[in-house]
């Protein structure tokens, strides 16, 4: 049995069977989707994290600025 080959010019223009998924391609190709989507999972939960962070961290700067404030306009009234 002899194969014939194909020249590479009739290839040109021809969109890609999907392989199956048994096939070294086809297991290719299903991961490379896993993959993809795992990527956008875990940049969604990476913003939503930021975002809860970023607030976290405003809210202990605004704390810690207004105990300064406090304590700063509340020394030597008490002293004896």
């Amino acid at each position: 049995m002899t194969r014939r080959r194909v020249p590479s010019s009739s290839r040109r223009g021809r969109t890609a069977r999907p392989a199956s998924t048994g096939s070294p391609r086809g297991r290719r190709t299903l991961h490379q989707e896993e993959a993809a989507s795992a990527i956008e999972q875990y940049e969604a939960e990476s913003r939503k994290h930021r975002r809860i962070h970023t607030s976290l961290q405003s809210l202990i700067m605004i704390g810690s600025a207004s105990t300064t404030t406090i304590a700063a306009l509340d020394t030597g009234k008490n002293q004896t």
